[in-house]
């Protein structure tokens, strides 16, 4: 009998899972077909979880670098050994530089809230420098909250099937948004079309009715034209923007 999880991957989906367990390994993943969203579907990252999980070149013990960097020669040590090196460099630093000498650098998206929150506890006890919790979002985030507001919320997909028209501008949902699809799916049926603007042509590129295929850099001069149409023929929703 399999058992009904919550992936761990830091997506926002959290999608729901069969996970089947014999003899203490993990033999089999997929989706939970009862998942209203998921519907059964599962990434490749996660329907491949249990091959990573007991891959036999997977690392389980602490490994210390005894060459120069990028030479790749490590040897095992224990994990009494690796964390107390940790923490006499770290306490050797503090003492001569203070927290701000060191830089808080983490994330993973294999990581749920709990473990993504705890290295910050840490590193702010010991006086750390404060980082953006993302390093390869921050610009999207900022950029997503000028335009949406300071919550990070966008259009409900659940909407989506709903459109008459959708324009995926700058991604690649049959990549990286999986779930979306469906939805994507369900508005052609209903007579929607289907525009990507996007540099690179890529799986959604296909997927769509028409690929604005842009130069690189030029999305601005687009938004621009766009922006200007919209003003000219009396389309923008004032009572959205001004909310």
């Amino acid at each position: 009998m399999p058992h009904r999880v919550t992936c761990p991957l830091d997506c926002p989906d959290r999608c729901r899972l069969l996970v089947t367990v014999e003899e203490g390994r993990v033999v089999r993943v997929s989706g939970d077909p009862d998942h209203p969203t998921t519907r059964g579907f599962a990434c490749v990252k996660t329907n491949r979880w249990g091959e990573r999980q007991h891959h036999p070149d997977r690392p389980l013990y602490p490994m210390r670098r005894v060459g120069p960097k990028g030479a790749g020669r490590f040897e095992r040590a224990s994990w009494d050994e690796a964390l107390d090196a940790i923490a006499e460099r770290l306490k050797r630093v503090l003492d001569e530089h203070g927290g701000e000498a060191v830089a808080r650098y983490h994330y993973a998206g294999t990581t749920g809230l709990n473990e993504g929150r705890r290295p910050v506890a840490f590193f702010r006890a010991i006086g750390a420098c404060e980082l953006d919790e993302t390093i390869c979002a921050s610009a999207g985030g900022e950029a997503w909250e000028l335009a949406y507001g300071p919550h990070k919320t966008g259009t409900d997909p659940e909407n989506v099937g709903g459109a008459g028209f959708v324009v995926l501008w700058g991604t690649n949902p049959l990549s990286t948004n999986t779930h979306l699809v469906p939805f994507l799916k369900e508005a052609r049926r209903n007579g929607a079309e289907i525009w990507h603007v996007d540099p690179y042509e890529n799986r959604t590129a296909r997927f769509a009715d028409r690929h604005l295929k842009l130069r690189p850099g030029s999305d601005a001069a687009l938004a621009y034209a766009v922006a200007r149409v919209l003003f000219e023929e009396g389309l923008v929703d004032w009572g959205y923007v001004n909310a």
